[in-house]
């Protein structure tokens, strides 16, 4: 078994590899916009797993949000942060009452995590981001989002899996 520093600092590794990845290849292609939350994936991950205890899981999602805010580029630094341990905190109580386990559940889960962050980021935005004026932008990308979202999440735990097991 994989010592837990060893497995946080891997889990980090993943999230950033998966942020560099993403991010320059979007922007290339200009489709930034339609940018998957790759993060997302492995936030989920775990709190349906419970792999973790919870604080170690918020500790974990808490990073994993600054490193997507380094990649995000403007707006507030904490932001992907606290979306995160905000998704984090809403899976691991849900997921002890829903099995997760298939892909295609994972998929519509990670699909609805999507649209809590759009909702938790504009509800952000609209309180401590004076100078944020797009949010018929968040709504009108919210659904094109999740539904691009949607499939990596079971592709981000497939890679996740043997770090945990």
């Amino acid at each position: 078994m994989i010592p837990r520093i060893t497995r946080f600092l891997t889990t980090l590794l993943v999230g950033y590899v998966l942020c560099a990845i993403s991010s320059p290849l979007l922007h290339s292609l200009h489709v930034s916009l339609y940018a998957p939350e790759l993060c997302l994936g492995i936030v989920l991950f775990l709190a349906c797993g419970r792999r973790e205890r919870p604080l170690a899981g918020i500790v974990t999602t808490f990073f994993l949000g600054l490193i997507r805010d380094g990649f995000s580029g403007g707006g507030l630094v904490g932001m992907h942060s606290e979306i995160y341990m905000s998704v984090f905190l809403i899976a691991y109580l849900t997921a002890g009452r829903v099995s997760y386990r298939s892909p295609i559940m994972f998929m519509l889960f990670t699909g609805a995590a999507s649209i809590i962050s759009s909702l938790i980021f504009f509800l952000m935005s609209a309180i401590f981001d004076q100078s944020f004026d797009q949010f018929d932008l968040i709504f009108r990308l919210m659904i094109p989002q999740a539904l691009i979202t949607a499939p990596f999440g079971p592709v981000v735990a497939m890679i996740l899996e043997p770090i945990f097991n």
